[in-house]
């Protein structure tokens, strides 16, 4: 479990719950990321990888994003391809996330684009945004 890392409303105290920069054929299952103030899991780039059954929940606090596929403003790949991101649930209490799924990282920083994944039969409730999907 990943839970409670950071301090929303103070400025520069934001932590993840967990961060992959760059993670090939990575299996994120069954975790459990609660009351992160930042982004409760992001990925910078993971082909092939499988992030799947997970829980995020925002019960505390509030956070960026619950789950983000992001580059890292280039600092990593992007690259998905072959990933699958499927059954996770993220809960957004109280609208405490900015954005529940964020699929790039354009409302932060102009980057390229992440490119490939499969992104299906997740749940998301409550958060200001549900999801976000950008790209050229």
């Amino acid at each position: 479990m990943f839970y409670g890392s950071g301090d929303h409303v103070t400025t520069n105290m934001w932590s993840d719950g967990l961060t992959l920069h760059q993670s090939d054929h990575a299996i994120v299952r069954d975790s459990r990321f609660i009351d992160n103030s930042d982004v409760g899991l992001i990925i910078g780039g993971a082909p092939s990888a499988q992030i799947e059954d997970n829980l995020i929940r925002q019960t505390a606090q509030g956070c960026f994003a619950g789950l983000m596929l992001d580059n890292f403003n280039g600092g990593t790949s992007g690259d998905f391809q072959g990933a699958v991101v499927q059954r996770n649930l993220i809960n957004c209490d109280a609208l405490r996330c900015d954005f529940g799924l964020m699929l790039g990282p354009h409302p932060w920083y102009l980057s390229a684009n992440i490119l490939g994944g499969t992104v299906a039969n997740n749940t998301i409730l409550g958060g200001k945004f549900q999801i976000m999907v950008e790209g050229g």
